[in-house]
């Protein structure tokens, strides 16, 4: 995880909370460090990937003041200037939580490990913020985007999985489900179009095809993405399921379903009963 503290084209802040697949540790800036000479704090090296490249076509200028920024290189973002520290995501208590990214304009958790995206919908619909979880089924065979936005998306996380909550709650280890023998291709597949989803979310509302992107999808907050023309879920493929058995429907190809929110979702209604504060272009 690290934060990318940039502008976006309206010229307001965005700060984003990414949550990467290196199951469930954070990086966190240490304050200590904060105050020494830029001069003297390390440089990290981000490797490239279509996700950050989209997120910096966007937000192509550094902060003012401070903050995290990935700018351009030839191979890899570099962040300089800031020290971090590797915490666990899930033992972070919830005032050490808000402290740290209350302030996060949107929540992005690219983890395949179950309680850090538990964990991380319970915190984004506390404190009403948007979230996009993404990650790959077994093998990398296929892909998921899942994305909440208070007051435009009804779902959150917790109602669209209620199925992984009451499988971890049963079994714990029955929801750890390999990416292994994925490739770096079925990543940048899924990434490329978490990327646009981010970018509508923090522009929601602009005047161009991204930020009229998250309204047009309306409640199809769950999308899936196959990758290997064999993949089924189970026995079913859902897939043709959907799209049908024409011979165009072959592979490298997404659906976009739409969701319904679980009256009794223990995350999100107390969301639902107060007034949403929407992100704003």
């Amino acid at each position: 995880m690290y934060i990318i503290r940039n502008r976006r084209p309206s010229r307001v802040s965005a700060e984003l909370l990414w949550l990467p697949c290196f199951r469930h540790g954070i990086l966190v800036p240490i304050e200590k460090e904060l105050q020494k000479p830029k001069e003297t704090r390390p440089t990290i090296i981000i490797k490239r990937s279509a996700f950050i490249d989209s997120i910096v076509s966007i937000c192509p200028n550094p902060p003012e003041t401070g903050g995290i920024f990935l700018g351009p290189a030839e191979t890899d973002h570099i962040i300089t200037n800031f020290y971090f520290d590797i915490r666990d995501y899930c033992e972070i208590s919830q005032q050490e939580h808000d402290t740290l990214f209350g302030h996060t304009d949107l929540f992005i958790f690219g983890t395949d490990y179950f309680p850090a995206q538990a964990r991380g919908n319970f915190e984004a619909t506390r404190i009403n913020k948007p979230a996009i979880w993404i990650g790959l089924y077994q093998g990398g065979r296929a892909g998921e985007i899942i994305y909440h936005v208070p007051g435009v998306t009804e779902a959150c996380y917790r109602c669209i999985c209620s199925s992984r909550y009451r499988a971890f709650y049963s079994n714990p280890t029955s929801v750890t489900v390999s990416s292994d023998g994925g490739t770096i291709f079925d990543l940048h597949f899924v990434d490329a179009i978490a990327g646009p989803l981010a970018a509508g979310i923090i522009t929601l509302g602009a005047d161009n095809r991204i930020g009229r992107l998250i309204e047009k999808l309306g409640n199809r907050n769950l999308l899936q993405m196959k990758l290997d023309p064999d993949y089924t879920l189970g026995s079913k493929d859902i897939f043709r399921n959907y799209l049908g058995n024409h011979p165009a429907n072959f592979s490298f190809t997404t659906i976009t379903l739409p969701m319904e929110r679980d009256p009794n979702c223990p995350d999100c209604s107390a969301q639902h009963n107060q007034p949403s504060e929407n992100v704003q272009s």
